[in-house]
C-alpha cells in the first residue's frame, strides 16, 4: 500500500504550481488520470463540475515529469529552509561547530529534521554528505558531543564506535585504572582483597578507603578487577 509522503505535493500545491484549475486536478484524480497518492492528498476526491475551458487541460502530456519536477522543486525549497534554520543554531569556532540549540540529557544536540527530532550531528551529516545507511552510526573524530562540523563526522559501525571510545578512554565500560572514574589503584584493590581474605569486616575496609562496603564485596569477588590475593 502506498504511504503518505510529507515531501510530496498536496493537491492545492500541485494546482498552484502547474497552473491547473483546482477542480480540474480533483477531476483528474477522480478519473484516474493522476495518482492521488503521488501528489500527497491520500485518496480519491469527490466529483465536481468543471468549466469547459479547463477540460482541455485533462490531456496534459508527460504528466509524470511535471509532477516529478514540482516535487523536486518543493524538496529543494524545503532543504534550503532547513539548512538556514540549522545554521542559525550553530556557533562556528576554529575547529568545532558548537550546537547552540536544544540538547539531550546526554549532551548531544537535537534538531527537528524531516518531521522528526534527530541528533544534530546526524542532521549535519545528512545535509552535508548525504543519507546515513541503516546499519551505521555517525561518529565524532573530535570527541565533542555537541559538535556538528561535517569535517569531524564520519560513518562507523557500533563496534567501531566502541573501539574508538576504548582507545580514547571515554567509555563507561572501561575497567580498572583505564576508567576515568577509577578511585583505587591495583595495589589498593589487592590490599582490599587480602584484608577480606583475613576476615576484616567490609565496613571497616570501606571506611579506610572511602568506598561503600558493597563495593568492597564486589572487589573482593573479582567483579571489576581480577586481582590475585596473597597466600
Amino acid at each position: 500500500m502506498t504511504t503518505y509522503n510529507k515531501d510530496i505535493l498536496t493537491i492545492k500545491e500541485f494546482a498552484k504550481f502547474s497552473g491547473i484549475h483546482y477542480n480540474t486536478v480533483r477531476k483528474m484524480i477522480k478519473t484516474g488520470r493522476l495518482s492521488a497518492f503521488k501528489i500527497g492528498c491520500g485518496g480519491l476526491t469527490s466529483d465536481y463540475r468543471i468549466p469547459k475551458s479547463e477540460i482541455q487541460r485533462l490531456s496534459i502530456v508527460n504528466l509524470d515529469e511535471v509532477v516529478d519536477d514540482l516535487v523536486e522543486k518543493r524538496i529543494s525549497e524545503k532543504k534550503s529552509k532547513t539548512w538556514l534554520r540549522f545554521l542559525s543554531k550553530v556557533e562556528k569556532t576554529e575547529s568545532c561547530w558548537i550546537w547552540k540549540g536544544a540538547k539531550s540529557k546526554s549532551g548531544y544536540g537535537v534538531f527537528s529534521f524531516l518531521c522528526k527530532y534527530i541528533r544534530a550531528h546526524r542532521a549535519s551529516y545528512i545535509l552535508h554528505k548525504g543519507e546515513i545507511p541503516n546499519n551505521l552510526l555517525v561518529l565524532h573524530s573530535c570527541d565533542v558531543r555537541d559538535c556538528v562540523n561535517p569535517d569531524h563526522l564520519h560513518l562507523g559501525t557500533p563496534k567501531q564506535n566502541m573501539q574508538e571510545m576504548m582507545v580514547r578512554g571515554r567509555s563507561k565500560y572501561l575497567k580498572g585504572t583505564q576508567s576515568p572514574s577509577c578511585k583505587l589503584t591495583d595495589e589498593q584493590v589487592k590490599e582490599i582483597c587480602n584484608l577480606r581474605h583475613k576476615k576484616i569486616p567490609a565496613k571497616e575496609i570501606a571506611l579506610k578507603y572511602n568506598i561503600s562496603f558493597g563495593y568492597v564485596y564486589e572487589l573482593s569477588a573479582g567483579i571489576y578487577r581480577n586481582i590475585k590475593k596473597e597466600k
